[in-house]
């Protein structure tokens, strides 16, 4: 092998190191959406890493487990709530308390307990009686 070749392959597998590192760092953390985030881009990057055999079939374990797939919903029902207090705001705005209300009663179903939740308990105080 030439020696650029041999420097390039290595900084490249010093990169993919770098990147499975910070999915380990994730991981420990317990930031699973952002481990996920993370290994998909490993997968896109890093094909002809010398450990990607190994990071992706930790991906493919990773992705399956009940742990993961329970913190990937609830990290997808808290942007649905941020998006629906967000559309109940401009609702109330626009005047429209009916649909406002829906989209609140939404939030409250699903995460009463987060920021969106506190911020729907607000807004269903500015409702109209």
């Amino acid at each position: 092998m030439n020696r650029r070749f041999t420097t390039a392959l290595n900084l490249y597998n010093s990169e993919a190191d770098k990147l499975e590192s910070m999915i380990n760092d994730a991981e420990k953390k317990g930031d699973y959406p952002g481990a996920l985030e993370l290994f998909k881009k490993y997968n896109r990057q890093f094909e002809a890493a010398k450990r990607y055999d190994e990071v992706i079939a930790r991906f493919e374990k990773f992705k399956s487990s009940p742990q993961v797939k329970a913190a990937i919903e609830k990290s997808q029902n808290l942007r649905d709530c941020d998006d629906w207090i967000r559309f109940a705001e401009t609702a109330l705005k626009d005047g429209n308390a009916e649909l406002a209300s829906q989209w609140i009663e939404r939030v409250l179903k699903t995460c009463p307990t987060s920021e969106a939740g506190i911020k729907a308990i607000e807004l269903k105080k500015r409702l109209p009686r």
